[in-house]
């Protein structure tokens, strides 16, 4: 099988490495200034680059989100009308271009498992559990964000717990403060997230989608992450869809935002944890993310269905990668 990794960073190195160590065919890493032989030995400039995606058998997008997830579209519109499956990671293609890429995720050609909630495979564990009786959804489903809320209440000095996050690799590289950490996952990986979330599940029940431009997420001001350091331990981002007559008085919500599709309305922001029972499930250690569906024909026989795993970091985001690429080689019939 003929491999193309799209993207050097944390995940392509991750993604290069876990492929190799499975024995499977790697033809390129194309970073930002060339296409790689593999990590380290440049074969060819960027301009060239069109050729080498040609001849795959599968490729493996695993770039960050610029542009509005412009440039990670693109690379996929190309592939799969040429018959190229691809496996991504990235959120802004999907979370704004959903219907443009629906027929090709209907034909199996699009992997998209490590989009949402890193490695614990939450978008296919929801789009099974998710039906008509399906009343309310609880995701955290950032776990940056997670990781510094659960760590600051630990440390004396939340300033250490942001730089570590960053050391880590869990932070976006151009966040350098805490409040710009915090506003880069609150406010601008969380409504791709979200857009995405409510597409695979809901949005496909319904047959009614959300881009996560319509989601105007409110940043954090200076009062507002003071306030969120001093309440840290009490505090997730929490994505939630609830179904009308089943929503959640939610009056103290530090930033986040709002929305509604018809009967569901969605939710997001720092939430307080003890405000609601249905919310102490969110409450998960480290990178953790973590995901509560509630079913029930009425208010009194709720079922409720848990997930957690690993969010955040290269390993269980690539690891889910991995199974993404294997089901739709082995769907295809064919094996590396």
């Amino acid at each position: 099988m003929k491999i193309g990794i799209i993207g050097g960073g944390n995940i392509g190195s991750e993604v290069y490495r876990q492929a190799v160590s499975n024995a499977w065919d790697v033809k390129f890493v194309m970073k930002i200034d060339g296409v790689y032989k593999n990590l380290e030995e440049k074969i060819d400039g960027l301009e060239n680059s069109k050729k080498y995606l040609e001849n795959l058998d599968i490729a493996f997008l695993a770039i960050p989100t610029c542009d509005d997830g412009t440039i990670a579209s693109n690379y996929m519109k190309y592939l799969v009308e040429k018959g190229i499956p691809v496996v991504t990671c990235e959120k802004g293609a999907l979370s704004k271009d959903f219907t443009k890429f629906e027929p090709f995720i209907e034909k199996g050609m699009i992997g998209y498992s490590a989009t949402v909630g890193g490695g614990t495979r939450m978008l296919k564990y929801a789009e099974k559990q998710v039906g008509p009786d399906t009343k309310t959804i609880h995701a955290n489903f950032n776990g940056t964000t997670n990781y510094c809320l659960d760590n600051i209440p630990k440390r004396r000095c939340s300033k250490k717990v942001f730089e570590e996050t960053r050391d880590l690799g869990y932070a976006e590289p151009e966040a350098k403060t805490g409040l710009e950490i915090m506003n880069k996952e609150s406010a601008g990986d969380v409504p791709m997230k979200g857009a995405i979330f409510f597409n695979f599940t809901i949005g496909r029940l319904i047959k009614e989608y959300v881009s996560a431009r319509e989601f105007s997420a409110k940043r954090l001001e200076n009062d507002d992450f003071k306030r969120l350091i001093k309440e840290a331990s009490n505090r997730r981002y929490i994505f939630s869809i609830m179904k009308k007559g089943y929503e959640i008085k939610e009056d103290d919500i530090i930033g986040g935002f709002k929305y509604q599709m018809y009967d569901y309305f969605i939710s997001a922001g720092f939430k307080k944890i003890n405000s609601d029972k249905s919310y102490e499930s969110m409450k998960v250690p480290g990178v953790y993310n973590s995901l509560a569906i509630l079913d029930g024909k009425d208010q009194r026989t709720y079922g409720v269905y848990n997930l957690q795993g690993p969010g955040a970091g290269a390993e269980p985001t690539v690891s889910s990668m991995m199974k993404d690429g294997k089901d739709i080689i082995s769907h295809q019939g064919k094996s590396f």
